[in-house]
């Protein structure tokens, strides 16, 4: 059975997963600037000419507006299903209520022969000031023995190290960007060096950065996060393991039983650790 995995970077924390004869769009933002004072820096591309077909699943990892942009959802023709964290759903209730499915951390669900399963973030999510608060998930993608994480948006915690402990990460979707200054966003984001910390923690074969240079930020030079990952992983030696992508650019990748991981051991709920 083929096991090729294909990953598209579309910018931001938009991915394009192609495995199990699926297609998985994350955190789908095709939007023109975040905010208004924070323009897109590489063109605004369109969905479907990138999926190449039709598209099976949205998976969301939280409701900020640059992860949940509904602009960018109704843009998507078809019917994919749309995977939220817990009381996320509401929000899209006017555009495809029937096809949202919420699901929490340690939840499973599948979609074709691929399976999901929600794991927690150290990302605390309002979609509105003075709003309520709403779940957070990062998601990890199996199919006939490759396993692809997602973390959508995250601060460092142990529970790096326990998804790592309890799951064969393959291919590790780490964010890098929108970090700094520390202060302020520290905490529920990853810089370079944490990210790559989290990398070493999954246990992961692979890694992908993303969640950096799509926006002309105020506080982070858009340029900063890439420069300092690419000066770290010169200092590390990991220039091999970390596949840096262009935007609109695929990776692909096939596992073979030479490169196969053998199952780690288990852990316990890593829920508790992203707190």
């Amino acid at each position: 059975m083929d096991t090729t995995v294909s990953i598209t970077f579309i910018g931001h924390s938009t991915l394009l997963i192609r495995m199990g004869g699926i297609s998985i769009l994350t955190d789908p933002n095709f939007d023109g600037s975040m905010g208004y004072l924070m323009p897109r820096i590489p063109d605004v591309p369109e969905p479907m000419e990138l999926a190449g077909g039709e598209i099976s699943l949205l998976a969301i990892s939280h409701s900020h507006l640059d992860h949940l942009s509904l602009p960018s959802i109704r843009r998507i023709k078809g019917r994919p299903r749309i995977l939220v964290p817990e009381k996320v759903g509401p929000y899209l209730k006017s555009i495809a209520a029937e096809r949202v499915e919420e699901i929490r951390p340690g939840e499973k669900t599948s979609v074709g022969g691929v399976s999901i399963t929600a794991l927690p973030a150290r990302h605390p999510s309002v979609r509105f000031p003075l709003g309520r608060k709403t779940g957070t998930n990062s998601y990890l993608f199996e199919f006939n023995g490759t396993a692809v994480y997602f973390v959508g948006d995250s601060g460092y915690s142990e529970a790096f190290r326990s998804i790592g402990e309890r799951y064969s990460i393959d291919v590790a979707l780490l964010p890098i960007g929108l970090a700094t200054p520390s202060l302020l966003f520290g905490r529920h984001h990853l810089s370079p060096a944490l990210a790559l910390k989290a990398f070493h923690d999954l246990r992961a074969g692979f890694m992908i950065p993303v969640h950096y240079g799509t926006f002309r930020t105020i506080l982070e030079r858009p340029g900063w996060p890439l420069a300092e990952l690419k000066r770290l992983l010169r200092e590390e030696g990991l220039e091999s393991r970390v596949k840096i992508l262009g935007f609109g650019e695929t990776w692909s990748w096939q596992k073979h039983s030479g490169n196969a991981r053998a199952p780690l051991r288990s852990a316990v709920s890593v829920d508790e650790e992203c707190r």
